[in-house]
């Protein structure tokens, strides 16, 4: 499978752990409890894979709140806009 280099890797992953999410999701033949845990392993493996981390020191205090996430998105937006 090809995957985007930059910074559509996280939007690829995204869309791919979504993909993947909704075939999983009706499952419920023998395996696929199986199935859905290697599938939740894989992604967790590839978010590591991208950079994020389980481990809450990661994140600054300050930064931990939904409300943090949101700024920090249009902090981004402005500046991919200005340059």
């Amino acid at each position: 499978m090809l995957v985007p280099k930059g910074g559509l890797e996280v939007d690829f992953a995204a869309g791919a752990a979504a993909e993947r999410a909704l075939a999983l999701r009706t499952l419920v033949d023998k395996g696929a409890r199986a199935r859905k845990k290697a599938a939740l392993t894989s992604l967790l493996q590839g978010l590591a894979a991208l950079g994020a981390s389980k481990r809450r020191s990661a994140v600054p205090p300050g930064e931990r709140s939904a409300q943090s996430w949101f700024r920090q998105v249009h902090q981004s937006m402005v500046e991919n806009v200005h340059g």
